[in-house]
């Protein structure tokens, strides 16, 4: 009896895994939306900077993906929390917020930082080393230009780079003299930043890519589409307010044309069907001139 006992007593480690989603299901029942981010790479100082932003505006908690899932199935439909699965890899912080979404999501952009690229990475960007002086004083940095086959020169105690030169186009994997080259330089083309997985807003799941987008981008979408729709239904001929003037005009200029065809002497038209009279008078006038002028 008390080998069954110690079998069914639970584990501190499986404890604290209960504890842990309770305190997030009490935590996010109060909340309307509830963001999923990814942060890969970003600094602890930049994590600090969020959590500073966010205060008093989010709820900010990290926790392993299985128990953000478990918390998600307490709180909300299967269908809404079985996407919200999807996207749970790799590192996850949970945002809770009842603000509008995209207004602290702006807080990322407060936080990213420049980077440098490591060994073995892919770069996210063309990068183009510029012709001229480099601010290196000669020594082994030689070599990691000569190994890269950018020319060099030495002018006045320091590196000169002869011409510009692509060292790595978007794509492609950082080697270790270029992640030394780069680092020498200064250059820092990594941009470290937490990401959008996805988003509960309204009941409602929304994925990264939507979510994530900037206001003006959403902006822009919605112009392209505007237009769109009016192009569409200028088309299709389909009444609505914003092109029932072009309607008109493209009927009132088709109807025009017709009445000038079948010389109806509509007044907009009995103008032209004037001159184009005149022309055929002045014309018949000529041929009958002309003969006259050959009987004589």
């Amino acid at each position: 009896m008390e080998a069954v006992a110690m079998s069914k007593k639970i584990s501190p480690a499986l404890q604290r895994k209960q504890q842990i989603v309770r305190m997030l299901i009490e935590s996010l029942k109060d909340y309307k939306n509830i963001l999923l981010l990814g942060f890969e790479g970003v600094t602890s100082a930049q994590f600090r900077r969020f959590r500073e932003l966010a205060r008093g505006r989010a709820y900010v908690k990290v926790a392993k993906n299985t128990l953000i899932y478990r918390a998600l199935k307490e709180l909300f439909p299967d269908d809404i929390v079985q996407k919200a699965k999807i996207v749970l890899k790799g590192q996850t912080a949970v945002v809770a917020t009842n603000e509008n979404p995209f207004a602290v999501l702006r807080l990322i952009e407060e936080t990213k930082e420049k980077g440098f690229l490591r060994a073995g990475m892919r770069s996210p960007v063309e990068i183009t080393i510029p012709a001229g002086n480099t601010g290196l004083p000669p020594g082994p940095d030689i070599a990691l230009f000569a190994e890269l086959g950018i020319p060099t020169r030495i002018i006045s105690g320091t590196i000169w780079v002869v011409g510009e030169h692509t060292i790595v186009k978007p794509g492609e994997e950082v080697t270790h003299t270029l992640a030394e080259l780069l680092m020498r330089l200064g250059v820092k083309p990594l941009e470290k930043r937490f990401s959008v997985k996805g988003g509960i807003v309204d009941n409602v799941f929304i994925p990264g890519d939507l979510l994530g987008k900037k206001p003006e981008e959403y902006c822009e979408d919605l112009r392209a589409a505007a237009e769109n729709a009016l192009r569409l239904a200028y088309g299709i001929k389909y009444v609505v307010p914003q092109i029932v003037p072009l309607l008109l005009q493209e009927a009132l200029s088709d109807a025009l044309r017709l009445a000038y065809g079948i010389s109806y002497p509509a007044p907009q038209v009995l103008p032209m069907l004037l001159q184009k009279a005149m022309q055929h008078a002045l014309a018949l006038k000529q041929r009958v001139e002309g003969k006259e002028q050959q009987k004589s």
